[in-house]
């Protein structure tokens, strides 16, 4: 698009075609696509085409293949060259390499988010879990004195992890899904390769549901286990 400079829909421009010769052709419109790949294309109709170019009536440079889920990419063009020599295979991989690149920079950004986000979720945890056991001490003392065991106490407080990792979930969520994505939708962030909004799956949800729940856990556990191996006496004297 840069490159069109001050050509604008209504121009009469002037190219070149493959086979040497010059022709004019008016400029119906400009897209922009922000993506370069393919705002470096020009397009003309096929009517066109076939009147410039009377040897590429009903001849294609292309073919696309869809593939259904699960099938073998390589074993499919195996099948196909067979077919007939002389032709040239391009994998939807090798048609992406040109942004496998930008595409790794924000799996990378995405993994730092979330070990950043598993960190605090962990020490927020631990502190409250703490700083609970602090103050209910001496009453764990005394429960572990009439008789109730270690493991209940302790998974209450797992309980209690649970319920806070499940309530921030819901409420980061609801604020992802309908406040800032939004948002991040009418105002994108700008790439080399285009416009960048924000997006997730069900699958990549539950999964990191599950490890929040796993660090939420292990964060609630190491100051629980620690409170019920004090003595008890030591527990209720606060000692």
């Amino acid at each position: 698009r840069a490159s069109l400079q001050t050509v604008h829909a209504g121009a009469r421009v002037s190219i070149t075609l493959v086979n040497g010769r010059s022709v004019t052709l008016t400029v119906v419109g400009v897209y922009d696509n922000q993506f370069p790949q393919s705002d470096s294309d020009a397009y003309i109709t096929t009517t066109e085409a076939d009147r410039l170019l009377p040897a590429s009536r009903d001849r294609a440079t292309a073919i696309y293949v869809r593939t259904h889920s699960g099938v073998n990419v390589n074993q499919e063009v195996s099948r196909l060259a067979a077919l007939r020599s002389g032709m040239t295979f391009q994998t939807s991989a090798d048609l992406g390499a040109a942004v496998q690149v930008q595409t790794a920079t924000y799996r990378l950004i995405s993994n730092i988010l979330k070990i950043v986000s598993l960190l605090t979720a962990a020490l927020t945890i631990f502190v409250i879990t703490y700083i609970d056991l602090v103050y209910e001490r001496r009453q764990i003392g005394i429960e572990r004195a009439i008789g109730i065991k270690s493991s209940p106490i302790v998974f209450s407080y797992v309980l209690k992890a649970w319920a806070y990792a499940l309530a921030g979930v819901g409420t980061g969520f609801v604020l992802f899904r309908y406040a800032v994505t939004p948002i991040v939708a009418s105002h994108p962030f700008h790439f080399p390769n285009g416009p960048v909004t924000l997006a997730t799956t069900w699958n990549e949800m539950i999964r990191d549901l599950i490890i929040l729940i796993v660090v939420a856990t292990l964060a609630a556990l190491a100051p629980a286990i620690r409170s019920v191996r004090i003595r008890i006496l030591d527990a209720i004297w606060g000692t």
